[in-house]
């Protein structure tokens, strides 16, 4: 090859060997680039057009839906570049407005309503919001509307009307433990006598009374479903003869001996401590006073001097009770409701405050008003801050009764306290000298939500709650004399008188009756956030879950 040649071709390698330049770099694969760079300018000028004129339309994946709609023009609301949409970019809005900053969260999911805090961690693999909630389906999608698909991978349920578990109150033998002694077939029985009613239903309606939104009950309410019967103004009940304890003899000496007795009104008066005001309103001629003994002619519920002389009694037993002096009953709540006892305490140190602010003139009892001021302003400071959990420990009564007592002491102070609470006794339970709290709001299905509004329609109240034989009493309204009584085994407060999971898949079956997870079940547990962020959907977000059982 001529040295000509070589120099048009070029060398290639170390080797030296001669070809052309046109092999390496074709005509054709240059025009190829030329066409593609152009192409790839040409469609991000277009893309960059519709970004800036066209709101994104060639690059969206779809209008968004109605809830979201003010954001279609602001793709960062939601979005950062190159990275999924994240749960924080959801909370801005979702919990802005939110009392419980984690109702959004995994953590609310796990916990729902069974207050076992000890589920509130993070697990690997989490949903994340849009997982369950996509958007770009244009104005109409329900985005809120979530398949059974989204639960599946979490919870290993292939269909409803064979894999699902019984329910927990079932499975677990749990009781209803609404702290009263209480016979349903009875009270159903002198209600239908006084207000002359065949139908059973009508019986139990009279204190099961549905709240307005048709799915849940009101909770019993002494004044409202008890008094008419109970301790109201028609009745006169009154207490056990008591021994009175004389002026300034305490129930627990210095050396540990025992003088059982209660106070009588004079010596209340007499005193004016803190919290006893109700002395000075009450009559003394609901007292009868002979020979060192005492009975109070006519009770009422929560009567102040049957607490009076219970707390007097509690605290022979539990002399560093503390905070647990402020409650009217146990502190026994659960977890989720502990505000429910910094209000009633807050409540009594009020009422201590009142009555020491008229003993100005006392060294000690101004003393006395300073600290209680310091307690009440901690107390209603809690109640204020609202979203800060409540510890209800420092209400408990401590293990540790009185050491100075013997165990027949013991026993004799629990005995006179029974005496005492005689009249209480016959609807409420005493442990520890203290009158259990009612829990008024049964909630029994701790993870599902139940409409009674929308089953009504299809069957009636006993078709589902047959595990109290109130068929029984079915026939001819029978005398006072004459009502059926029921064995306690069956007929008493702590039966859960619900139906099983073998009710309800009667109708919840594929193909009768939704049967889908979300039917009955809710990620986002609790109904009155739902409520009052609605009211600012005006700011560009709503949402639609919620629920209670």
């Amino acid at each position: 090859m001529s040295q000509e040649n070589q120099a048009e071709k070029g060398r290639f390698s170390k080797v030296g060997l001669p070809v052309a330049k046109s092999y390496i770099y074709p005509a054709g694969r240059n025009r190829l680039l030329l066409f593609g760079l152009g192409g790839a300018l040409a469609a991000a000028a277009l893309f960059g057009a519709d970004a800036w004129l066209s709101r994104g339309e060639l690059i969206s994946n779809g209008p968004l839906s109605s809830a979201h709609a003010s954001f279609e023009d602001d793709c960062q609301a939601c979005h950062t570049s190159f990275e999924p949409v994240s749960d924080q970019k959801c909370l801005v809005c979702h919990e802005k407005y939110a009392s419980d900053p984690a109702l959004h969260s995994f953590d609310s999911h796990y916990v729902y309503r069974s207050n076992d805090l000890t589920r509130a961690y993070r697990r690997q693999g989490e949903t994340a919001c849009f997982d369950c909630h996509p958007e770009h389906g244009g104005r109409q999608a329900r985005i809120i509307s979530v398949g059974d698909s989204k639960c599946l991978p979490c919870h290993e349920f292939d269909a409803f009307d064979s894999a699902h578990p019984q329910f927990d109150f079932l499975a677990e033998g749990q009781s209803d433990d609404s702290k009263l002694s209480f016979t349903h077939i009875r009270h159903v029985q002198n209600v239908r006598r006084e207000k002359t009613l065949d139908d059973i239903e009508e019986a139990c309606l009279a204190c099961h009374q549905p709240l307005a939104d048709g799915k849940r009950f009101a909770p019993i309410d002494f004044e409202l479903h008890c008094q008419g019967c109970h301790l109201g103004p028609a009745q006169r009940v009154q207490s056990e003869q008591l021994d009175v304890l004389p002026p300034g003899r305490a129930l627990v000496t210095p050396q540990g001996g025992l003088n059982l007795g209660v106070e009588s009104l004079a010596t209340v008066r007499r005193r004016q401590g803190p919290g006893e005001q109700w002395a000075l309103q009450a009559s003394p001629a609901e007292f009868r006073e002979r020979g060192g003994t005492v009975v109070k002619l006519r009770l009422y519920h929560e009567d102040p001097w049957i607490l009076h002389n219970l707390r007097m009694l509690r605290r022979s037993l539990y002399p560093s009770a503390g905070l647990a002096d402020l409650l009217k009953a146990s502190a026994q709540v659960p977890s989720a409701q502990a505000d429910i006892l910094y209000r009633e305490a807050a409540a009594t140190l009020r009422e201590y405050l009142d009555g020491l602010r008229g003993r100005s003139d006392d060294r000690s009892a101004m003393r006395e008003l300073i600290d209680l001021d310091r307690l009440l302003s901690r107390t209603e400071e809690r109640i204020r801050r609202g979203n800060d959990p409540m510890d209800d420990a420092q209400f408990l009564l401590p293990d540790q009764i009185n050491p100075a007592l013997s165990n027949e002491q013991v026993e004799q102070i629990a005995e006179f306290a029974e005496q005492l609470t005689a009249a209480c006794r016959k609807c409420h339970i005493l442990d520890r000298a203290t009158i259990a709290r009612v829990q008024k709001d049964q909630r029994v299905l701790r993870r599902a939500e139940f409409n009674h509004r929308v089953h009504i329609l299809q069957r009636r109240c006993l078709d589902c709650h047959g595990g109290i034989p109130f068929y029984d009493l079915i026939g001819p309204l029978a005398a006072a004399d004459q009502s059926p009584e029921a064995d306690p085994q069956v007929d008493r407060s702590a039966i859960q008188n619900l139906p099983g999971i073998e009710e309800c898949r009667a109708c919840h079956q594929s193909g009768l009756v939704d049967d889908g997870c979300v039917t009955c079940h809710r990620f986002h547990p609790d109904e009155r956030d739902e409520s009052r962020l609605l009211l600012h959907s005006g700011q560009g977000f709503s949402v639609g879950q919620g629920g209670s059982r």
